[in-house]
Formats: structure tokens, sequence, C-alpha cells
């Protein structure tokens, strides 16, 4: 069925409202068949597409109004969108989008069309009436290159006018606009939850012993928790609302598996030779933190809690000034198993 476009009158339903686009990564390396709009630090917008060769290489066509024609670049499998975007203008971009199927039509500015057709006739009357009051060659051309190198700067930019058309609309790069932003709130709210249910584990001293594979990141279930964790406290500002909320969607998913891998191997985790310690010093921990029990007596179980984990030497089980503390009521000051972020 073919596209059907109205010059004058109303526009179709839909046509007079631009589609939202959604945010992607400048680092999307998935980028052969699409069409993306990049946004550059200088306000600009361009359009890039990526055609795959059979060759090997892909064909890069990048179309700005800076440019009357698209800038036709080599590109390899696997770039990112973020080095075509640099290729493609002296700009840094900022933001990229992924458009809808469609094309690029490309018109020339008629601001600019007639910026250069009134930079031409100052030209032209410039050398016209050098000649005519000097008759010297020299001076003639030497004006009439001045006058070209002062009227240059004015058009160079803004030689396009460029639309990129859909099936359902067709508008200036700049009448697309970002799609709502409202799932990056659901993602900080669901790390949120999920940082306090781990503080609230880590400073339970008690829970500490009982379930130490949640707080062990060589156990394969906890490091991937942990790496998660990491990777949004480090990436989270760089990532599309789309990117936050998977993140935070896996973050979730990993830490409940790994809770629930703790709670099912229990105190099996600990070595062997640990275990039998570890049983006498979460009795001591218990009677430490109970109210019923003499201040004498809780002082001394917090002792000898305390010379029995420092005798374990096992990085992921309470110290001993950690143990105090939360016994307490004051909380860690960071929460553990923040490693190297990994990719």
């Amino acid at each position: 069925m073919g596209r059907c476009r109205i010059r004058w009158g109303a526009l179709p339903e839909g046509w007079d409202t631009a589609p939202q686009v959604e945010e992607v990564s400048l680092h999307e390396t998935d980028c052969a068949g699409r069409a993306f709009l990049v946004e550059y630090d200088d306000r600009e917008r361009a359009v890039i597409r990526v055609t795959p060769r059979t060759a090997g290489a892909h064909r890069v066509e990048v179309s700005t109004n800076d440019r009357r024609r698209p800038l036709q670049l080599r590109g390899h499998p696997g770039s990112e969108l973020g080095d075509h975007a640099l290729a493609g203008r002296r700009a840094s971009p900022t933001k990229a989008y992924l458009l809808p199927e469609g094309t690029v039509r490309h018109r020339t500015s008629w601001a600019w069309l007639g910026t250069l057709a009134a930079a031409s006739l100052f030209v032209v009357l410039v050398a016209v009436g050098t000649w005519v009051q000097t008759s010297n060659v020299f001076l003639t051309v030497l004006m009439t290159v001045f006058a070209a190198a002062v009227v240059h700067r004015p058009f160079r930019h803004s030689r396009g006018n460029h639309r990129y058309v859909t099936d359902a609309y067709e508008g200036t790069f700049d009448a697309y606009r970002p799609a709502s932003r409202e799932l990056a709130d659901t993602s900080r709210a669901t790390v949120d939850a999920v940082k306090a249910e781990y503080g609230a584990l880590f400073s339970d001293v008690v829970l500490r012993i009982e379930q130490p594979a949640l707080f062990d990141v060589e156990v394969p279930a906890t490091r991937e928790f942990t790496r998660l964790m990491a990777r949004w406290d480090d990436d989270r500002e760089r990532l599309t609302p789309k990117e936050r909320t998977a993140l935070a969607a896996r973050l979730r998913v990993a830490f409940d598996a790994a809770r629930a891998h703790a709670e099912r191997v229990g105190m099996d985790h600990l070595p062997p030779g640990a275990r039998p310690p570890a049983r006498r010093a979460l009795g001591a921990l218990r009677l430490a933190r109970d109210p019923h029990a003499e201040a004498a007596e809780r002082r001394e179980a917090l002792r000898r809690a305390n010379d029995i984990l420092a005798s374990l030497m096992l990085h992921y089980l309470p110290r001993p000034d950690e143990a105090s503390a939360m016994l307490e009521g004051r909380s860690p000051k960071a929460l553990p198993g923040r490693i190297e972020r990994e990719e």
C-alpha cells in the first residue's frame, strides 16, 4: 500500500503529532538495518542509518542540516553508535533515539539559498564596484576574495531542511520527541527497596552467621547480585530508562536468588572446621543481645563471640568491631560486596 501524503489542507488523524522516540545508549552496537536520531552538544540533530553489506563493512549514512546531502561513511560491524556519530560531525554526541522505520527526505533550506544568493550578490557588487572605481585587476581580485571570506561564515551551516518520513508522519529532525522518562522513577524505587532489604539483613549480626552465603561474593548467586548492584551505582546515569528498568529487574531477581540460596545452605556454607566455633559464637551473640540477661553476662558473651569471630578470620562473617556496633544498634557504614564492574 503506497504512502499517502497531503500537501495542503488538514492532515490525516495522527499526522499532526510527531511520534515519541525511545532513547538508546550511544554504546549500542546492534545498529545494522536501523535508523537513529542523535543529539549533539551544540544542540544539532542528525539521522544516522547503518546499512549492512555482504563484504563485511557497513555503509553509514549521516544526514544533518549543516549538509545538503548525507555524508557517506564506512563502518565496521560491532562499532558503537557513538563512534558513527563522532565520525559524522565535529561535535560530541550526547543522546540517541531509535527511530521508527522510515527514510530521510533531503531538502535544501530556502533560508540558506536566500543567504547564499544575497552573499553572492554582495561579492559581485564588490568586484564590479572595485573595478569601476580603480580598473585595477589585482585590487579587484583582492577585494573579491576579501568579500567572499567575509560572507562565507554566515551560510556555512543550515544548508538543509531535511525531513524524516514514516508511514504515519513526516517532520523535521527536531519534531521527534523523546518518550516519557517515568520508567526511571520505577527502577530507582525497585533498587532502593532491594538495598533497604539487603542493608537490614547485613545489619543483623545473628543472620550474618546463620546465612553467610548471602555476604560471600565467591558464591556465584551473591557475586551476580553484587555485580549488578555495583553496575547500577556506576552506570545508571548513562543508561536509558528502558535499560535502567531492565537492570533494576535483573537486580531484584538476582537478590532474591542469592537470598534463597543462602537460606537453603545456611551455616553449611562455612568450612567444616569453622562450623562448631561459629555455632558457639552464634549462641554467645544471642545471649549478648538478650535484654533479659544481666549486663555483665551480656558483655562476657560478646567478648567470647568476638574472640571466636577473630579466630575464624572469614571475610564474610562479622568482624569483632562490627558485631559490637550492630548489637548497639549502629548500622554498617557501607554495604559489602562492592567489586570491580565486569562487562
